[in-house]
């Protein structure tokens, strides 16, 4: 029914979706357009032509260097007009859950012992008491030219 009505409903001088308007979808014309727009003029390198255009938008590259082309400028636009690290960070904080949450829900897969035991129990909990016995999880081997390999562990 969305799809539908984005589709076949929408004009850009009335404000609506007529039924005639296939030429290009609501998502390619107010998002992926704009991309493609800023992403050649970057990889031409026209600076100005930048500015001007996500100046409509509100971005302002005060405090911003724009120089060169290609893929660097492309990199410093993007970062200046659709931050990610803010959203991402938010989206993280939102929906993952916490550790020791997690930790308890992922304890049987990590452990291979007895979940009851002190050491399942502690992996569960994700305990830092001192009583409880120190675990570390060995997550990836990474080789080292003159001894072989060194664990990386948490």
């Amino acid at each position: 029914m969305l799809h539908s009505i984005c589709v076949n409903f929408f004009s850009v001088s009335n404000v609506c979706f007529p039924r005639y308007f296939r030429k290009k979808t609501p998502f390619e014309l107010y998002v992926l357009h704009p991309i493609y727009k800023v992403k050649d003029m970057c990889m031409d390198g026209e600076i100005d032509e930048i500015r001007e255009y996500l100046g409509r938008f509100g971005v302002d590259f005060k405090g911003v260097e724009l120089m060169g082309s290609g893929k660097s400028l492309f990199k410093t636009v993007f970062k200046a007009w659709l931050p990610a690290a803010e959203c991402l960070l938010e989206q993280i904080i939102l929906t993952l859950p916490s550790p020791p949450r997690s930790q308890a829900l992922r304890a049987e897969h990590l452990y291979t012992g007895p979940v009851d035991d002190a050491v399942g129990r502690s992996i569960k909990m994700c305990s830092a008491n001192d009583e409880d016995p120190v675990v570390v999880y060995i997550s990836k081997m990474v080789p080292d030219g003159a001894n072989g390999f060194v664990a990386f562990g948490r």
